[in-house]
């Protein structure tokens, strides 16, 4: 099929995904179309939510965020955990498809990205969307401690899997990066109080919480970590590790749905999924309680 048609038929079919007041069936329809309609190309959109963009049509996690339907099926949790907050951490921005959410609801956002051609991805995006006084782009990994590290830089196509985390795939091209504590980093900003934590870095999420037990316990924000049972066994860790870690702050696991927050789940069993990590207190606001439908 050629390209300009190809072309043509995205548009019409973003469009209607965009649109339609049917919601239901929208995902599966995008990924029986899409298959037909991908190619090596790159294009500059306006989304929905997330401001101007510029998307690989042929990436898996970009071509949903060019069809307005990336992770829309947690859109009502994160919209109630982004209501009011002053400061939200991306850990993990790749090129920003939280980053330039959460800067539409926060009024800081700090975004966490080492991989170089990702960084450049998203300082265009920062750029393009005038958010240089409101996104601060720090270029290193987290861990838990200083050190330089290795991270993947995945083939065209796989953004979404770059990991500090090595032995996913044979002959992985790597690049050196750094690796800083969040506690130290927040010390030399003067940030003392953050109101919400999203974390994806394919495997490292546990280093990542331990480098902040400061921030844990000065102020125990809600956190959303991808968890991903391959990538945390290659880093040599299970699901109990990190449940057990979170618990000495007072956090118990919710299992992100449809329809909201469902738990505290007893024990995270799942190949990869999102959760929400939650306190007593963060249980008490009003915010919370509209999305936890079980517990």
């Amino acid at each position: 099929m050629a390209s300009s048609i190809k072309r043509l038929l995205r548009h019409g079919l973003r469009s209607y995904l965009t649109y339609t007041p049917v919601k239901l069936g929208r995902f599966p329809l995008m990924m029986f179309f899409h298959k037909f309609l991908s190619e090596p190309v790159i294009e500059e959109v306006a989304t929905k939510d997330r401001g101007r963009m510029i998307l690989e049509i042929d990436d898996w996690t970009q071509y949903t965020m060019y069809y307005n339907l990336y992770e829309s099926k947690y859109d009502k949790i994160m919209l109630a955990l982004m209501k009011d907050t002053n400061v939200v951490l991306d850990i993990g921005g790749n090129i920003g498809q939280h980053t330039l959410w959460f800067a539409r609801y926060a009024k800081k956002v700090y975004t966490f990205e080492p991989l170089p051609r990702l960084i450049e991805r998203l300082k265009k995006h920062i750029a393009m969307n005038r958010l240089e006084n409101k996104v601060t782009l720090v270029t290193k990994a987290l861990s838990d401690e200083p050190k330089t590290l290795r991270i993947t830089d995945p083939e065209p196509g796989m953004s979404g899997i770059a990991s500090t985390i090595l032995g996913r795939n044979q002959n992985e091209k790597t690049v050196e990066i750094d690796a800083i504590r969040l506690d130290d980093y927040l010390d030399s900003e003067g940030v003392k109080t953050v109101d919400l934590i999203n974390i994806d870095i394919e495997g490292a999420e546990l280093f990542a919480l331990k480098g902040m037990p400061e921030l844990l316990k000065r102020c125990s924000p809600p956190l959303i970590l991808e968890m991903n049972d391959l990538m945390m066994g290659l880093a040599g860790y299970t699901f109990d590790d990190v449940q057990n870690y979170l618990s000495q702050f007072g956090y118990q696991p919710y299992q992100m749905l449809k329809n909201g927050l469902s738990g505290p789940v007893p024990k995270i069993i799942s190949d990869s999924e999102n959760f929400c990590f939650l306190t007593a207190e963060h249980l008490q606001m009003q915010k919370i309680k509209d999305i936890v439908v079980s517990g």
